[in-house]
């Protein structure tokens, strides 16, 4: 079974060269643009890692969604 990963990150151009490396590296790749979007995917994705971008759009959605994934069992 692959591993699966979640990246949250408004670059799409990042996210796009980190998936495809990981993807060749037999990883489940899911992606989110925004920290809504993010957090609901970790939800129903259930994922063994985030990597998650702590600078996006506002000074605090990042460490804002790293509090909430925190706080979530």
């Amino acid at each position: 079974m692959a591993r699966k990963v979640l990246m949250i990150d408004d670059d799409a151009e990042l996210v796009d060269a980190i998936s495809n490396l990981l993807d060749a590296k037999g990883y489940e790749v899911h992606t989110a643009s925004n920290g809504k979007d993010g957090i609901a995917k970790a939800r129903a994705e259930d994922p063994d890692i985030i990597l998650l971008d702590v600078m996006m759009t506002t000074n605090n959605e990042g460490f804002n969604v790293a509090r909430e994934l925190h706080e979530d069992q």
